[in-house]
């Protein structure tokens, strides 16, 4: 019955507000008498991929919890392996996937980024990604799966997000259907808190640290980014192979 904590889109940039939006999750996990067992961080680490950056992360990130990350399109993976030493997969020439097994639980984090492409794309599972995820779900024996990506599988509502989902939903759900024993699968990127299903498999999105964007808006408009909201992270607990999680906000 592991409690895994999930923080994204951290967006660190090396400004005093976005520091200051961190260390309160941060501190947060570092404090609260919970027995988080790993914290997934689910891309976007990084605003801009640069070194600085990641240098910025790590030194926050870097604490008494195990912490496992994937990138997002704002992150870049060259710097984000070279950055995240111990946290993200360390070879960059393929996609930066990570599978471990906690307390029963199997969680497989894919890179849904596209090398080379512009921050603000689209993510794509490759072919490699989609192997690793259908063999890390062959291979186990009687645990539950988590799975975690930066960009859902799901459209939102949102005119931002919505063009620049995971652009093979289908593939993904493909392998999804010759498994069982799927406790959810889990993403970021929306910079919003909110539920839904895939395939059949529950599906969460965690807050934003850095904003949040509102959902229902039906076209770009202002204020649909948000700062003054505060940060927030999801608790993830599976028992029985049943995810429940609870998001909590916390006021800076």
């Amino acid at each position: 019955m592991p409690l895994i904590a999930q923080v994204s889109d951290t967006h660190f940039d090396n400004t005093a507000e976005t520091a200051r939006r961190n260390a309160v999750v941060w501190d947060y996990l570092d404090s609260a008498a919970l027995p988080i067992e790993l914290v997934l961080l689910t891309g976007d680490v990084a605003a801009d991929g640069r070194p600085e950056e990641y240098a910025e992360a790590l030194a926050r990130v870097s604490g008494s919890r195990r912490v496992i990350a994937i990138p997002g399109n704002h992150d870049l993976r060259s710097s984000f392996a070279a950055g995240l030493p111990g946290i993200s997969a360390a070879d960059p020439s393929g996609p930066l996937d990570q599978v471990v097994t906690v307390d029963g639980v199997r969680v497989i984090a894919l890179d849904s980024t596209i090398p080379g492409s512009p921050r603000n794309d689209a993510g794509h599972l490759s072919e490699q990604s989609l192997t690793f995820l259908d063999a890390a779900l062959t291979s186990r024996t009687g645990e539950s799966a988590l799975i975690a990506l930066h960009h859902p599988p799901v459209t939102l509502g949102h005119p931002v997000m919505d063009p620049i989902r995971l652009d093979n939903a289908e593939a993904l759900a493909e392998v999804l259907s010759a498994h069982d024993r799927l406790a959810g699968i889990v993403c970021g990127h929306a910079h919003a808190a909110a539920a839904t299903t895939f395939a059949t498999v529950p599906l969460v999105i965690a807050p934003g640290v850095t904003s949040t964007f509102t959902l229902g808006f039906t076209e770009a408009a202002e204020g649909m980014q948000n700062r003054d909201l505060p940060p927030g992270l999801a608790l993830h607990r599976i028992t029985d192979g049943v995810l429940l999680t609870e998001f909590r906000h916390l006021i800076p």
